[in-house]
């Protein structure tokens, strides 16, 4: 990597000795603070276009959620940004492949750790593409915002479907000291965090915080049928969970114009479950042929707060970790530098440095299993690096009609993944069913500009294109043989323009009208998690997507509403999908493969209000999404599905038996056509400087599938959840004391489900593409299931 940074140092310095000098002031920089947010009465300023503007006045569709609001409702996780953005969904996953997200209908669906996410994060100005990642962005977050549909332009290669984000606190021009504490009853989780912040000399200022939980755990294992064939009755019912976060950060400012910006990140978490259990059993649980042993007998195969899933024996299992214990363990560290730099003449250079390191262990009982131990478990290693660097250049020429932004981006990442599937040896499988490792290199480098052309005061055209190659590399090794997989395809690459034009009309300012195209792609990779045979292809293709854009923006009622309406469509191409099948030997595959076309269009609309009841404020957002599948001929069909259930495409001349079916019309995964927020906040004065907050925040989400392969029962009912905080509060808030309530309709839910013959062990499928089932029958669905009500207390202090 050293040569590799040698090119970009070498780039840095052309750039700065050009006549055109790469720029961005303080007023256009990305990574400027986010301190000061308001131009004018009640203005939010977002970074968008890599340029601190007005909400109002740019020709995209956003949400912006303060940190104050998420500490608010003790939100420390994305899922509270969902709670508060329509057309947001997010799915916890399992193991190495964190959080999924889907904006609009389009999202990552995949269990592979390879895949980039349609919905990018950024924290701080740094891109990161494993979703895993937002563990750690929620601490001490400033303000976090959700870009809805393709970003490309300034947001790069995996921002397909839209971007967050995250802007975490800076160091105060004044000493501060904080701290929280509190507790929540369900989970019995204890909670605390503690920041100091504030100068140590004229031009550095440092902040420091750390955050620390540990809970009991919302869900219960109630397994009781341990004690044969390898599996453990487990010694508690408890699913602990321990966190920490830690982050420091330095703003210097050494010289007039010269900004620079360090922040560090840790994090550490140890878990044991995670809300995995079954949510559909249509065969029910009884044993079937040919083995009638009772793999999951006893689970009521319904999302509540229980699963029923046995410990592993390590007798049974040789060279098992943790004692046969499940557990998911992550450690993830990154640092990030931004230097803003103000070269006078209007132009400012912006450079942004980022390097992350992650490494994530877990295991499971893979079979989900109530009695006898799995055939086989998931002991799985993952391990990523990254080095980032951007260079931007911007104008800010406000007596003159064109400005632009120029920029160049580079990347180099690698990813480890190593899967040993241990096999029970009590019921004769192998040590190691599968036992092998994946080597994935990422080398990027893009370039990209836009020109802001204002043709009248009013009146702005907007045009730009990022330009971007990457190359991946797979080298995939067979444990179990000692010798390398010979890959058909062990090398992809990807030579790309994604172009972007907007207009924006802006008669007043309290009016804005705005139309754009975009277009964006989010890269292809390779399937890592099984361990294939040689001259087996392992890659899939980018993923494209472009589409229009109309909206308007403004304020109403003397400023004291503010609204945004946009209608929006677009196209995407080669979506990347997962889907899981049996393969040689009965281990259970997991796949990656690309859909043919997908039409998402809808609407959104947004709206908060100050009303003229003094301390009451009002706010409503709705989503509306029409997302479909415009052709889909062999999608992959369930186990078990027949040709009357629609399995009847691509007919195999050796089984006489289908293998597809036909996904065109239908609907997306995790693709709702409904969603909506809505809440309010009301502060009233009480005696000797106290005050009282009431605040109230709700989520309503029509239902949608949690699964591609969309049979009848995968499906989540649309659901409504409602977030209530009481707080009283001291003079200056030097101290609070807060009552907090989340998901109060107690909802329990999923957002994505994988599909399995669990009630054969997950070894023997169901027949598909036939006129009956056979003794499988239908695969069951094992769904990652979000946690149902929340109530909390807390203290807070402030000096």
């Amino acid at each position: 990597m050293n040569s590799k940074i040698s090119v970009i140092a070498l780039a840095i310095a052309s750039c700065a000795n050009a006549p055109w000098a790469i720029a961005q002031t303080d007023t256009a920089g990305a990574s400027a603070s986010l301190d000061d947010r308001s131009v004018g009465t009640e203005d939010i300023i977002v970074t968008a276009r890599r340029r601190q503007e007005s909400i109002l006045r740019i020709p995209v569709s956003e949400t912006v959620v303060s940190g104050a609001a998420l500490e608010k409702f003790g939100v420390t996780d994305i899922a509270g940004i969902s709670q508060r953005t329509p057309g947001l969904l997010v799915a916890t996953q399992t193991g190495s492949f964190g959080n999924q997200l889907s904006l609009r209908g389009i999202g990552t669906n995949v269990l592979n750790s390879a895949i980039d996410q349609s919905v990018a994060l950024n924290i701080d100005g740094m891109p990161f593409s494993q979703g895993i990642a937002y563990q750690v962005g929620f601490f001490d977050l400033a303000q976090a915002e959700v870009i809805r549909g393709p970003q490309a332009l300034f947001y790069g290669k995996a921002a397909s479907a839209g971007v967050i984000a995250l802007h975490t606190a800076d160091p105060t021009d004044r000493f501060e000291l904080i701290g929280r504490g509190d507790y929540e009853f369900t989970s019995q989780e204890k909670r605390a965090e503690l920041i100091i912040s504030g100068p140590v000399t004229e031009t550095l200022g440092l902040r420091v915080g750390g955050y620390y939980s540990d809970q009991d755990g919302y869900f219960r294992n109630r397994a009781t049928g341990g004690g044969v064939n390898g599996g453990i009755t487990p010694t508690t019912q408890d699913t602990p969970t321990r966190e920490f976060i830690g982050r420091v950060t330095a703003l210097w400012k050494p010289l007039a114009g010269l900004s620079i910006r360090l922040k560090a990140n840790y994090n550490w978490r140890k878990d044991q479950a995670y809300g995995l259990q079954l949510g559909s059993c249509l065969e029910g649980t009884t044993p079937v042929a040919p083995t009638n042993i009772p793999w999951i007998v006893g689970d009521d195969c319904k999302l509540d707060r229980n699963y029923n899933f046995v410990w592993m024996d390590p007798a049974a299992y040789p060279g098992i970790r943790n004692g046969g214990v499940p557990f998911r363990k992550t450690e993830q560290y990154f640092g990030i530098a931004n230097i803003d730099y103000d070269a006078g003449n209007g132009l400012s250079i912006a450079s942004v440095t980022g390097y992350y390191h992650l490494d994530n262990a877990s295991l499971t009982n893979s079979q989900q299993t109530t009695n006898f131990g799995p055939a086989n478990v998931a002991d799985v290693d993952f391990a990523r690096e990254d080095f980032t660097q951007e260079l931007r250049l911007a104008s800010d020429w406000r007596d003159r009609p064109i400005n632009f932004t120029l920029g160049i981006f580079y990347q180099d990442a690698s990813m480890f993944f190593q899967n040993n599937s241990i096999g029970n040896a009590t019921l004769g499988f192998p040590a190691k069913v599968i036992y092998g490792t994946h080597d994935i290199k990422v080398e990027a480098l893009s370039t990209f500009g836009q020109l802001l052309w204002k043709i009248m005061p009013e009146l702005e055209l907007a045009g730009g294109a990022r330009w971007t190659y990457e190359q991946r590399t797979h080298e995939i090794f067979n444990q179990n043989t000692n010798m390398p997989v010979r890959l058909a395809v062990p090398k992809i690459s990807s030579n790309r323009v994604n172009p972007e034009v907007s207009l924006t009309y802006t008669p007043t300012s309290s009016l804005t009208l705005f139309g754009s195209y975009r277009e964006a792609s989010k890269s292809g990779s390779f399937n890592a998690v099984n361990v294939v045979a040689n001259g087996t292809d392992t890659s899939f293709g980018d993923e494209k997507a472009g589409g229009f854009e109309i909206g308007t923006k403004g304020r109403l009622f003397n400023n004291s509403l503010t609204y945004s309406l946009s209608a929006y469509t677009y196209k995407y191409k080669d979506l990347q999908v997962g889907a899981n099948e049996i393969g040689a030997g009965g281990v259970i595959l997991i796949r990656t493969l690309n859909a043919a076309s997908v039409r998402t269009k809808g609407v959104d609309f947004e709206a908060n209000w100050r009303t003229p009841m003094t301390g009451l404020t009002l706010n409503g957002a709705v989503n509306y999404n029409h997302a479909r599948y415009i052709a889909f001929p062999n999608a992959q069909c369930w186990g078990g599905q027949t040709i009357a259930q629609g399995c009847n495409q691509l007919l195999s001349p050796t089984t006489g038996r289908f293998s597809a079916q036909d996904l065109s019309g239908r609907e997306l995964q995790r693709a709702p056509a409904w969603t909506a927020t809505f809440g309010f906040d009301y502060t009233t004065p009480l005696s000797d400087g106290l005050n009282l907050v009431l605040s109230s925040s709700n989520q309503y989400v029509s239902s949608f599938y949690t699964n591609l392969l969309l049979r009848s029962d995968m499906v989540q009912d649309g659901y409504l959840k409602s977030d209530v905080s009481l707080a009283l509060s001291g003079p200056e808030r030097k101290w609070e004391i807060s009552l907090i309530g989340r998901n109060l309709q107690n909802e329990i839910t999923a957002s994505a489900c994988t599909n399995a013959p669990f009630q054969a062990g997950g070894r023997i499928p169901g027949i598909s593409g036939s006129t009956s089932s056979g003794a499988a029958g239908q695969d069951e669905l094992s769904c990652f299931t979000d946690r149902g009500r929340e109530v909390r207390v807390r203290a807070s202090f402030r000096f």
